[in-house]
């Protein structure tokens, strides 16, 4: 991905298709199932992007609009609703042009953290669902999460990318310590979403985070006890400690491009 993620959607890579996949499998039998709740949905795409590549493959809020299609026609529900809602600062105007004709879907042009607690005002009655793709991980702030899930719904459920390895990387430029995590093995995103290299970076980190159990880590990494791919499953581990504060469930799922290489990243 270039510094500043122009070229990002010429072409759907393979792990945007693995993502994709991961999350049309994902709607498909939650809104099958929440339908019969018999309250309305709100579906949330937080990061939405063009909503389709330049190659003419689908992003995410086409293939969830496709997912919202379907279950509304094969509901035993005979008066679903479900509405969406997605937010895109850079290409709001491609993303409208490209679900043109989709009901009940609205682009909000922004940042999902100016933007995502307006839109889930007076959703106390609904099954909310939120999901995020972040380009980097300064945009996951765990006090926005943790404000999300303190809201009174009758349902609410996350399903967001964190990459944990640019994580780890971003961890060691902070305590200066070298990252042994090969470059090649990590996914970069963009310029303007990555934490950098100062000392305002720790509580930038610890704000991902939700705490700064994360310095330990990194410190037995420069004790060398742990290497960088320990440290990540370390640090994995223990978001999700932290997501469990919040959420009944929580479930870590690495993402790999093949059969026994390492994971790209994580989704929760």
């Amino acid at each position: 991905m270039s510094k500043n993620n122009s070229d990002f959607f010429r072409e759907k890579k393979d792990w945007s298709e693995i993502k994709d996949q991961l999350l049309g499998c994902y709607l498909t039998p939650y809104f099958s199932k929440i339908l019969l709740t018999y309250r309305p949905v709100f579906y949330v795409d937080a990061f939405a992007g063009k909503g389709r590549f330049d190659d003419g493959k689908p992003g995410s809020p086409i293939i969830a609009l496709e997912r919202i299609n379907s279950a509304l026609k094969t509901s035993k529900n005979l008066s679903p609703i479900i509405e969406s809602c997605f937010i895109e600062c850079r290409y709001a105007k491609e993303l409208l042009n490209n679900i043109n004709g989709y009901a009940d879907a609205k682009v909000i042009a922004g940042k999902y953290e100016d933007c995502i607690e307006t839109e889930l005002l007076n959703r106390t009655n609904q099954n909310v669902f939120i999901y995020l793709d972040p380009y980097g991980i300064k945009s996951l702030k765990y006090s926005l999460i943790r404000g999300i899930a303190k809201r009174k719904f009758y349902s609410i459920e996350l399903l967001f990318n964190i990459n944990s390895f640019g994580f780890i990387r971003e961890a060691c430029n902070s305590m200066s310590i070298n990252c042994d995590i090969e470059e090649k093995d990590v996914l970069k995103g963009p310029e303007d979403d990555a934490i950098g290299v100062n000392r305002s970076s720790l509580s930038d980190l610890n704000e991902v985070a939700g705490g700064d159990y994360w310095q330990v880590i990194i410190g037995e990494m420069k004790d060398r006890k742990i290497d960088g791919y320990q440290a990540e499953i370390m640090f994995s581990n223990q978001y999700c400690e932290m997501m469990g504060k919040q959420f009944k469930f929580v479930l870590n799922m690495p993402i790999r491009m093949k059969r026994g290489q390492r994971p790209k990243y994580r989704m929760i």
